[in-house]
């Protein structure tokens, strides 16, 4: 117990002298959501919009809505029209008064209504079109889903980013405190038992800001394969031009 005391004391004697050499302003901490950080968030789900999901899904409501349209005018494949070339209907000589016409007809048009045209045709239209609309629906979440996708991703940058920097002032803390505990050890103003423990918490937190550093390239990486170009592109693109 005894020690514990020692070394939070130690710990704090370090901490209230580096923290004498910096402002508020400067221990501050920003905020997460910012105006600005909410408008870039939506301009950059907006570019990824652009993401071949989208892409793909867009297509499939295209390629739905040309086969709703094939599918009303499939009835005009009942009729047929055909023309015959020959000799006769070539240089036009008959010795016949009624013409070539008997035997080699020149046009041949024809007409064929399936029993079930009347009552399978609107079925089929309006089956195509229910097809139609789903895929619309489903371009419409897709759309949403990624919107959802990228914002949440975003923010995850944005705090991963915050802790970071954040790690980095207790980081130099922690390393101010063992500096000094250090020159306090070789004076003998402390024991072993109190440089130690500062020690190991120097350490501890170097070990977190590598932690808190992955966790901040990979939510970057996770964030540039949604909108499908590098973070720093983007945020350029998505400020006001002068």
């Amino acid at each position: 117990m005894k020690l514990t005391v020692i070394i939070g004391a130690v710990l704090f004697s370090f901490g209230s002298l580096n923290a004498q050499n910096k402002t508020t302003d400067e221990i501050s901490v920003r905020p997460l959501h910012t105006a600005a950080e909410d408008s870039t968030a939506e301009k950059l789900a907006r570019i990824a919009m652009s993401n071949t999901s989208v892409a793909i899904q867009q297509d499939n409501v295209n390629s739905a809505k040309y086969e709703l349209s094939a599918t009303k005018t499939a009835w005009l494949d009942n009729f047929r029209a055909s023309g015959n070339v020959n000799e006769f209907t070539i240089k036009g000589r008959t010795t016949s008064p009624y013409g070539n016409s008997l035997v080699y007809p020149r046009y041949n048009v024809g007409v064929t209504v399936p029993l079930g045209l009347f009552f399978n045709q609107p079925k089929q239209v309006k089956a195509q079109y229910y097809k139609y609309q789903a895929e619309v629906e489903n371009l419409k979440r897709e759309k949403e889903n990624l919107r959802l996708l990228v914002i949440t991703a975003y923010y995850d940058y944005l705090r991963n980013q915050r802790l970071f920097e954040l790690q980095e002032e207790v980081l130099q803390d922690a390393e101010f405190a063992f500096k000094k505990s250090e020159e306090k050890f070789q004076k003998g103003e402390i024991n072993v038992e109190v440089y130690t423990a500062v020690n190991k918490r120097y350490n501890s937190e170097k070990v977190t800001k590598i932690n808190l550093e992955r966790d901040l390239i990979v939510s970057q990486a996770e964030l540039e394969t949604l909108i499908g170009m590098p973070l720093s592109k983007a945020i350029a693109m998505s400020m006001p031009r002068r």
